[in-house]
């Protein structure tokens, strides 16, 4: 069974929207439920009418009337009940499954930079908990609420119908015990919720920082940090959590002792007995009375519970929500056609802020021509990442233009720009996959002589066969096979199966120890010949040999040329080099 997107063409608004494709299966089912829900109180009033025949000397074949008529209606409610609830589970099933392929490919259309806000906590929660949440809106919205209902209304219209007055009072009683008692859990729990679905994400969001990034909290001492980032956010969401069940515990409590069976039966007699006592109804009246009643109350409980997890299933919906409204990079419909060769790179005049007003990229233009290397250099904080970002089109800019091939990055396919470029970042990814195919990513349909071939190019061949099952070895999840600068090295033999034109680096040795940054460096000056590289470095003996570097600080280009001319000049590229020389220094007489 498929399910519809809930709006061609723009995001669902709300809850409502959201699980627009289940709708009419939501109908179906709710209508099912209700009519064999109101069919359970059939066995009830044949009971009655069972006694009044008895005490009224009925015919025999009146009463077994009765009793076939009650067998059969919990006959067809069970049908009934059963059929709308497993429809609802299998529109549920092809309702979430749905939504996580329409999660999947939003996240290809979201701008890259969209994911640099987000951790990949929370973005695993929307795909895989969050959709689940949907089970109690589809499921038991209709289905349960429906099968409540149909005995609490077709209950009350029968004891009206009896006696308007007794059920009058009775109703009126319990409807105010239910108001004094719930209303006010109802609201705090309202509060509570927010603060919960809150700490929620901020625990899922810790806890895959911690686990993913272990190894480096482990490596440089942060482990206080990081745990004590994990302890407190437990804490939160245990004090939140307890606020939220002490919220609605009470109230549930309290109306739930109170409309127990045995409570709800003590009472409905003692008011019946009452009435009959004052000449104002029957004791067959009262039996109807003790025998249909019993079950209303406990079906308002019911009701209240069913729109507590309703109510928090569609709490928990809001990040599947958010994801699918994310704004999306606009793009063409065809590819572009390049005026120029396609690994130029121009930046004329750009211009960024991550929030409005406040520019962290001011004017700059910037050329880096065809089979060069331009290094991007300056004090931490300067810009140099979210400018080398920018020419992948992690974001837009405010202002100006960044080409590539002589045509505007918004004017390409992502895939067109994408597949003209590869990106050695310091975050290295690895798929749950074999050796092969994580370096074959970009290319899946590379041969293992390719794929051999670009791990030799990146220094990596002779690590991967000493790997339990060479390059058929699974990677992923829970795989430590490789360490930070074997990993980065994967990630360039990668790029040289991709062979793109232009190749985009930011400190690709950071995670690497002195052998491996060899290596790394190795790799990167191979699969650097012949394209055009834009390099983000902190070591500036690393890009000495850069055909330009640029000076990045306070979001402008102070200073573009090679490394003489540079330090000729005397400006802030010499005072770096001075000062990186001058600790470099201390070190070694140290």
């Amino acid at each position: 069974m498929s399910t519809p997107p809930p709006a061609a063409g723009r995001p669902p608004k709300n809850v409502w929207e959201l699980t627009a494709g289940a709708h009419r299966s939501m109908l179906l089912g709710g209508l099912a439920a209700f009519i064999g829900s109101a069919l359970k109180i059939v066995p009830y009033i044949g009971l009655v009418e069972i006694a009044r025949g008895l005490w009224s000397g009925a015919p025999r074949a009146h009463l077994w009337g009765w009793v076939v008529a009650s067998a059969a209606a919990m006959v067809v409610h069970g049908v009934a009940y059963t059929g709308a609830v497993g429809a609802n589970h299998r529109t549920e099933a092809a309702l979430r499954y749905e939504l996580r392929l329409r999660l999947v490919d939003k996240l290809k259309h979201v701008p890259l930079g969209w994911f640099n806000d987000r951790s990949s906590g929370v973005v695993r929660k929307a795909i895989t908990s969050d959709t689940s949440s949907i089970h109690s809106l589809v499921t038991h919205l209709s289905g349960d609420l429906a099968n409540t209902l149909g005995v609490v209304v077709v209950g009350f219209g029968y004891l009206l119908w009896l006696d308007a007055r007794l059920a009058g009072a009775l109703i009126a009683g319990w409807l105010l015990l239910l108001a004094l008692c719930m209303l006010p859990s109802l609201r705090a729990m309202g509060r509570s919720f927010e603060d919960y679905s809150a700490a929620e994400r901020e625990l899922a969001a810790v806890t895959v920082e911690m686990v993913d990034g272990i190894k480096e909290v482990k490596n440089f001492g942060m482990t206080a940090t990081v745990f004590g980032r994990f302890d407190a956010a437990r804490r939160r969401h245990a004090d939140v959590s307890m606020e939220w069940m002490n919220s609605s515990g009470i109230g549930v409590a309290i109306v739930g002792a109170a409309m127990q069976p045995a409570t709800i039966l003590a009472l409905t007699t003692g008011i019946g007995y009452w009435f009959v006592r004052m000449g104002w109804t029957q004791p067959l009246t009262v039996l109807a009375f003790a025998l249909v009643w019993v079950g209303i109350p406990e079906g308002l409980m019911a009701l209240v519970q069913i729109f507590q997890q309703v109510y928090a299933a569609a709490e928990a919906a809001r990040s599947t929500l958010d994801v699918l409204s994310a704004e999306e990079l606009p793009e063409p419909a065809a590819p572009a056609v390049y005026t120029a060769d396609r690994s130029l790179i121009e930046l004329e005049h750009v211009s960024f802020s991550y929030e409005p007003g406040t520019p962290v990229i001011k004017d700059v233009s910037l050329t880096c021509r065809p089979g060069t290397v331009t290094a991007l250099v300056g004090p931490s904080g300067g810009g140099k990442s979210t400018l080398a970002k920018l020419i992948a089109r992690f974001w837009d800019v405010d202002s100006g233009r960044i080409k590539i091939g002589g045509v505007d990055v918004r004017d390409q396919t992502n895939q067109q720009l994408m597949s003209s470029m590869s990106l050695v970042f310091q975050e290295i990814m690895t798929a749950t996959d074999t050796v092969a195919q994580n370096i074959a990513l970009g290319r899946p349909d590379a041969t293992r002589d390719e794929i051999v071939e670009a791990a030799r190019a990146a220094h990596i061949h002779e690590r991967i066969m000493t790997l339990p099952d060479g390059y058929d070895t699974m990677l992923g999840e829970g795989a430590g096979f490789l360490s930070g600068g074997e990993a980065q090295r994967l990630t360039i033999a990668r790029a040289f199966l991709a062979a793109p034109p232009i190749l985009i680096l930011d400190e690709a040795t950071a995670q690497a120890d002195a052998h491996s940054e060899l290596e790394i460096q190795r790799a990167i000056t191979a699969l650097a010949r012949g394209r055009t590289v834009v390099m983000i470095a902190h070591r500036l003996s690393t890009i000495r040999s850069a055909d330009q570097i640029a000076v990045v600080d306070g979001g402008r280009v102070a200073e573009v040329g090679t490394h003489d001319q540079l330090l000729a000049a005397g400006g802030q590229y010499a005072e770096l080099w001075a000062a990186q020389n001058q600790t470099m220094t201390g070190a070694r007489h140290a």
